[in-house]
């Protein structure tokens, strides 16, 4: 039997549904919601009602309990997470929610560029970005610095200030 749904670096297969075990994003897609769909196909591609919506973001808030945010608007799709969660959201590369920078820095080298706070705007953040095929990948820190918290896939022009559907979490992810 040819397996062809392999999620890559997981050993694990998915549908791309949202409320699936593993689910990979990139620069175009998180799962099997592509960044261009429209509030409506998104909701039919990842399997979840879209019942949440701020800021120009749609996104659930029925997935099963310790799930990351998940999140899309704006041209891009997004994870964040800030405590171990039973959901691996995952790069190609196999970065994942909850890695560490210098994980992060070993996979991507030297195409991984770090982008400071601007200091205004919605949601000012710093973080680190980097081009892949099909646009762009950031990943924004725990306070420490350390852990990933959140990746969001988008274009060529992503920093870790745009696109980062975020309402505020607690330390177990929930949203408040």
């Amino acid at each position: 039997m040819l397996v062809t749904n392999q999620v890559p670096h997981t050993g694990a297969t998915g549908s791309g549904l949202w409320a699936d075990e593993y689910l990979t994003i990139t620069p175009t897609s998180l799962g099997a919601v592509k960044a261009s769909m429209t509030g409506d196909q998104a909701q039919a591609a990842a399997g979840v009602r879209f019942d949440g919506s701020g800021d120009g973001f749609t996104y659930p808030t029925t997935l099963p309990p310790g799930y990351p945010h998940l999140y899309l608007g704006h041209g891009c799709v997004g994870a964040a997470a800030t405590a171990t969660s039973p959901q691996t959201v995952s790069t190609p590369e196999g970065i994942r929610l909850g890695d560490t920078l210098t994980k992060l820095k070993s996979t991507y080298g030297p195409s991984l560029r770090y982008v400071p706070s601007p200091g205004v705007g919605m949601s000012p953040t710093d973080g680190y970005v980097v081009p892949v095929t099909g646009g762009s990948l950031v990943f924004v820190l725990d306070s420490t610095g350390n852990t990933i918290v959140r990746i969001t896939g988008g274009g060529t022009d992503l920093t870790p200030s745009t696109c980062g559907g975020l309402k505020t979490m607690t330390p177990w992810g929930e949203q408040r």
